[in-house]
């Protein structure tokens, strides 16, 4: 009896475990099949990268226009002009020549362009591309000339002295963003003028002191450093975004940024408006798209530089960036200090 008892338990765990079995192998091969399909028709990635890598022109070969601008600045009526600096020496030309007596660019053909090493780029060029990391050297400080105080020239690789004065005003009536004094009168009549055409371009931001763009590159550095970087690339790539203090045209009152820093502001109709009509106002679209590599700042189509009404044509005409044009036009800035005519 114990003997078939023992049998009968046998054959049930036997069962039992053949059951298993099966069951193991029909949930196999569902879910096998499931996969299958899931992938059916999915092609894997390609190996090669076949996008086209091109090189930036180390020299540039635009064609400056013929016909020099007239004046120097914009006209304008009661100007402020106290409290800049006394000195006159500011820009000289390049290769070295006497600086021009007037406000009046040198404007001839053939003149070497602006050049730059940018570095190779694939596809559309990105300042903000790790490959374009090159750590900030020290600036060189500036002299900013009284006729040509619009034309000053500060980036990265230039600044403006510590004891510049600049005079502000409401960029606007009623508005808190200020700009230099005689900048703010022609944003006004350009707001004006737009106004009168059902665009609003609003005051965003415009002359900052050097403690405030201190602090907007301190956080902007440390947000850098945050993500894993180091202290000389988290400062470089600030500086493509917000520049070092005293190498923003915001610190010269020179620049304001319209409506708001939005990356889509060249799909408005007010940013549609200025490509207009802006230079009839003396301001220019100062880190364009496809300038980055010479710039060395992103593409901002909210920010508008002040460089007077004949220079804005000029230049806008000629297709350059600033630092292509007043190097071509023999402007580039002089050291703090070094003479007028001199070689800096």
């Amino acid at each position: 009896m114990r003997k078939i008892n023992e049998t009968k338990i046998g054959i049930v765990i036997l069962s039992i475990s053949v059951i298993l079995l099966i069951v193991v192998l029909v949930v196999y091969f569902s879910v096998k099949g499931k996969r299958a399909g899931e992938n059916e028709g999915v092609t894997a990635a390609p190996t090669t990268d076949y996008t086209t890598v091109a090189t930036a022109p180390t020299t540039l070969s635009t064609t400056l226009p013929t016909t020099a601008p007239t004046t120097g600045a914009a006209t304008t009526t009661g100007a402020a002009t106290t409290g800049l600096p006394t000195t006159t020496s500011a820009f000289t030309t390049v290769p070295p020549v006497s600086a021009p007596a007037t406000g009046s660019a040198p404007l001839t053909t053939g003149v070497p362009a602006f050049t730059t090493a940018a570095p190779a780029s694939t596809g559309v060029y990105n300042i903000l591309d790790d490959n374009n990391i090159q750590t900030l050297s020290e600036p060189t400080v500036i002299n900013i000339r009284e006729d040509l105080w619009f034309l000053a020239l500060v980036n990265n690789q230039y600044a403006m002295p510590a004891d510049y004065v600049v005079n502000t005003a409401p960029s606007i009536p009623g508005s808190d963003v200020p700009l230099e004094a005689r900048v703010a009168q022609k944003y006004t009549e350009m707001y004006n003028a737009a106004k009168q055409d059902g665009i609003y371009l609003t005051p965003c931001s415009g002359y900052r002191s050097y403690e405030r763009q201190k602090n907007n590159y301190q956080r902007k550095t440390q947000l850098y450093l945050n993500q894993g970087y180091s202290e000389a690339e988290a400062k470089a790539k600030a500086a493509m975004i917000i520049m070092p203090p005293g190498c923003s045209e915001h610190n010269l009152g020179l620049a304001m940024d319209i409506i708001a820093t939005n990356d889509n502001f060249y799909t408005k109709p007010e940013y549609a408006w200025l490509v207009a009509h802006a230079a009839d106002y003396g301001f220019i679209l100062r880190y364009p798209k496809d300038k980055q590599a010479i710039t060395k700042v992103e593409y901002e189509p909210w920010h508008w530089r002040y460089v007077g009404v004949d220079y804005a044509r000029a230049i806008n005409a000629s297709g350059m960036c600033l630092e292509e044009y007043l190097a071509a036009a023999g402007l580039m800035p002089t050291p703090y200090g070094t003479p007028v005519g001199a070689v800096g």
